[in-house]
Formats: structure tokens, sequence, C-alpha cells
């Protein structure tokens, strides 16, 4: 396939994320001294472990490990655990005037995350994903869609088929799907993604429904799209035209005994769901932010969200009882999606309202565990379970030799509570080490920043 050249956006990368360029050679070799290892086949943690790194990959795993010449990273009494991918993030263009963009890369490998799945594209990405993959610059794993496929980007059956083929020739890894597209659009699309291997994901039109959007091949379905609406339509109920934030309006209309059928007919399908939960609680709850973590934002973009929430809570369907029933209803979706072996993928929709890039995603994991999830189920949602659903479980994913050094040090166990994931003392990325000084260090001066 053609691709877009990686070297086509070198001048604006290089202004953009100048002080990331120093990391493209890895000089120095780590060993975590003495730390329990998180290990999916066993189950739980191996205790007392070296874990060597070399060439940013995992080289060595055993009870004793001395490599001359590494640095030591005393993790006697601490918890490693893989680097976590959060599956619905969202990546501006990079552009010389968006400054911005080093911050937001630092946030997610701040908070221990490694790999991001971006869900609104641009061209400017691929350069980018290239650009992290080689380690020229700090930051996540970067996997990428095109732009979005909705109702006035895409308005015939000719013109998705031609996008499609356009999108996958330029690189991206699968095609994003917004509202709005016609019945006829979107199988035009799913055909043509199935016919050239490339995932299609993301929202899901009304016309289509979220059945058939499943049997026809969408990989993720996320913020539980079209869940409301297929449960408020199984009632037998009429549907209004508005059916209000992702279903807030109907949720009157939904018989709480279609939740368990609906849960175990998509949990047997291929579909993975991501939930998005704190992007429900950041639109519509007043749950408050911790304000040294909100200070990481620009405050045009906090009084963006700001705003925001406050215009909806002027929607017509919007009262405390509704959203109470609104959460519940979703909660016991979840639940039932869980206990009938559905896949779970964990993702926050970050930046969004109140949703701090690699923050959230912590929030994110709490919510899921208060879903059913045990914390060990979460980890691997955030962890093995992306990498397995990118086809790069060889890659990254689990601590295992060969693989990535992508990797988080806790400083208290999150199998006994999932919240411990936020105690981090340090993250590594492909091999880069960021020690909770330096991570405490860069987080201050952006809020210093802002």
């Amino acid at each position: 396939m053609l691709k877009t050249p990686v070297s086509s956006l070198p001048i604006v990368l290089a202004s953009v994320l100048s002080s990331f360029l120093s990391c493209s050679v890895f000089a120095q070799d780590y060993v975590f001294k003495q730390v329990n290892v998180l290990s999916f086949a066993e189950q739980g943690f191996l205790p007392t472990m070296d874990v060597a790194v070399s060439d940013g990959k995992i080289s060595a795993i055993k009870s004793s490990i001395d490599v001359d010449g590494a640095i030591i990273i005393d993790a006697r009494g601490k918890y490693l655990i893989p680097g976590l991918t959060e599956m619905h993030a969202h990546v501006p263009p990079v552009s010389a005037d968006n400054e911005n963009i080093e911050d937001l890369l630092f946030l997610f490998n701040a908070y221990g995350v490694t790999t991001i799945r971006s869900m609104l594209g641009h061209v400017s990405h691929i350069a980018l994903q290239e650009q992290l993959k080689a380690n020229r610059i700090n930051g996540p794993r970067l996997i990428t869609s095109g732009p979005s496929f909705n109702g006035n980007s895409i308005q015939s059956a000719e013109q998705a088929k031609t996008s499609v083929q356009r999108q996958a020739e330029q690189g991206f890894d699968f095609i994003k799907i917004h509202p709005g597209l016609s019945a006829t659009v979107f199988q035009a699309m799913a055909r043509e993604a199935t016919a050239i291997n490339i995932p299609f994901a993301g929202h899901v039109s009304a016309s289509v429904g979220i059945v058939e959007s499943i049997t026809s091949g969408q990989s993720t379905v996320d913020h539980l799209d079209g869940v409301l609406e297929e449960l408020a339509g199984r009632s037998g109920k009429t549907l209004p035209e508005q059916t209000g934030f992702f279903g807030s309006a109907i949720v009157d209309l939904i018989n709480e005994k279609d939740i368990e059928p609906l849960a175990k007919e998509l949990a047997e399908s291929s579909v993975a769901m991501v939930a998005t939960e704190t992007l429900m609680y950041g639109f519509l709850t007043g749950e408050e932010v911790d304000p040294e973590v909100l200070a990481l934002m620009p405050g045009d973009v906090v009084e963006n969200w700001r705003q925001t929430r406050l215009q909806m809570q002027q929607a017509s369907w919007y009262s405390p009882q509704n959203i109470k029933k609104l959460l519940r209803i979703r909660q016991e979706f979840l639940q039932q999606f869980v206990k009938h072996h559905g896949l779970v993928l964990t993702g926050s929709d970050a930046p969004q309202v109140y949703n701090v890039p690699g923050y959230s995603l912590h929030q994110e994991m709490t919510l899921m565990q208060r879903s059913g999830m045990t914390p060990l189920q979460v980890l691997a949602a955030t962890t093995i379970a992306p990498a397995k659903f990118f086809e790069k479980a060889g890659e990254f994913g689990s601590i295992e030799i060969g693989k990535s050094a992508d990797l988080v040090l806790l400083d208290t166990n999150p199998l006994l509570d999932i919240s411990n994931t936020r105690s981090i003392s340090g993250v590594m990325a492909r091999g880069h080490w960021l020690p909770k000084s330096a991570i405490d260090s860069r987080l201050q001066k952006i809020r210093d920043k802002h």
C-alpha cells in the first residue's frame, strides 16, 4: 500500500516536539531489583524478582540479575505492572501553533499510559506515529484512526468505499465511525473495510443500530453507544427522534428485564466494549476533579468543559433522578456483559469534559471494578487484552522477555484495590525511564504554565 511519507512533517514535528528529541538511543540498561512482577499466566504477582531492560526491551526476569553499568532501580516492596493502554484518546493535529501536544503526550506517560488509540485522526498522526515508534520522541505508542466517517463527511456508498481505500493507503490503523451514517453508506463502508482488512470502530449510527453494526463487523462499540436505544426499542415503545446524550432521554422507556438478554447476546459476539464511563460522569454529574489534576489543563479548556457541563444540564431530559437511573442501567449492562464473558477494553475519552489525559484512565479502571470486574480483570483489560486486540501481544501488554519495556512501578498492590494503580513510583515507556521525581517536576511546570 502507498503510505503518507513519514518525512512529510519533519519541520513541524521538530518544532512542536523539540524537547522530546533526545530519546532515540537506548544508551542505558536498567535492572529493577527485588520487585513483585505481575504475571497473567500465574494470575498474580511473582514475588521478589529482578527485571532487566536493554535496548528498550525486557531482556531478563530472574531471582537475581547483575548487569555491568546498568542503572539499578530499587523496587523492594513495590509492584511492577505492564504499561497501560488508553483505548479512547484524542490527539490534536500536529501543527506549529499547537504547543500543548508535548504536554498531552507527557501526561499520558506520567500516569502510566504507554499506548493510546487515537479516535479522531489526522494525516499528521502518521508521521507522529512513526516518530514515536522509532523513539525519536517520547510519548505513548500511537494507534491511529483517520478522519471520522459521519453523516456530514460521507454521504454516498461510493464515497464510503473510496474513503476506506484512501485511509488504508495512507496507513491509518482503523476507521473511526461517528454518528449519522445512513444504513446504505454504513454497509458500503463495512463491506470495503472487511474486504481490505482494515477495522472500523467507534459510535453507532441510529439508522443501523448496535446489533447490525456488530453483525457487520464493527470491532469496538465505544461509550456503550446504541445500547440504551436497543433496550428501549425492545420494550415495544416508540422512540422519540431525539434520544438524548447516549440515550439519556429514553431511560424511562427501558424494561430492565431486557438488559441481561442483550448483554449476553452482545457478549457472545466478537465486539469489544469501550464503555468510557468517565465521559458520562464528566458530562452529566457534578463530581469534581482534584484541583491539582485539573490545573494540568489550559484554563480555556477547563472553562470550555465547565460551560459544556452547564449546557448539558439545561437539556429537557436532565434531572438528578434521570441521570442516576441512566448510570445504573449502564452499570447493570456492563455487569451482565462481564458476567457473560464479554470483552471489555478500558478507555476514558481523554482529553474530554473533565477527563485529564492519563489520570482519567485510572478513574475509568475504578469504575470498571464497580461494574463487576476484579482488579486482575481490569488490569488485563488495560494491558494484555488491548495488545491482543491489536494483534500485537508479542510486542507489548505483559511483562515477558523480548517485549517492549512498557512498565509501571507501583508502591501498593493493585490486586487489592484497582485504585492502587495511582500509587506510581515511576514509568518506563519503551525503555525510557521516568522516576517519580522527574514526573512530579514536569507536572508542576505544566501547572505553572497554565
